[in-house]
């Protein structure tokens, strides 16, 4: 049965993550990333059966629009492979249903230890090397 509320992660640029209960629905999610949704499985350094069905929901045209940008997406070996720009959701998706549904608190551990802090995007002028130095 698809909640009517559920509990996720928002998170801003430069700001540091946090949880907030939300309507599930696709207008609620819209509204606060800004636009049309595209959803990521991102890598999780560990593969377990809390992290198979966490999802980011950003903004489909983040890039594009040149929003601001927010976390870098990193593999095992720390590489960035993504950067997500402007606010994005971290939220669990229901594997009988396909509906989004409220992260556990494992899930909110986990993502927290991944996304909680906030990054500075510094770009060497030279090199063209990006680098993301995390603050809270």
């Amino acid at each position: 049965m698809k909640e009517q509320n559920i509990k996720v992660m928002i998170c801003e640029p430069d700001k540091v993550a946090y949880t907030k209960e939300i309507k599930n629905n696709g207008d609620t999610i819209r509204e606060i990333l800004g636009g049309l949704m595209e959803s990521h499985h991102p890598f999780w350094p560990e593969k377990t059966k809390e992290t198979a069905n966490m999802f980011i929901l950003c903004n489909e045209d983040g890039k594009f629009l040149d929003l601001p940008r927010c976390r870098a997406l990193t593999d095992d070996k720390g590489t960035i492979y993504d950067v997500v720009h402007g606010k994005f959701i971290i939220c669990a998706i229901d594997n009988e249903s396909g509906d989004f549904c409220s992260l556990s608190p494992a899930q909110e551990q986990i993502a927290m230890q991944k996304f909680g802090s906030a990054e500075l995007f510094i770009k060497d002028a030279d090199t063209g090397m990006v680098l993301v130095i995390p603050f809270k």
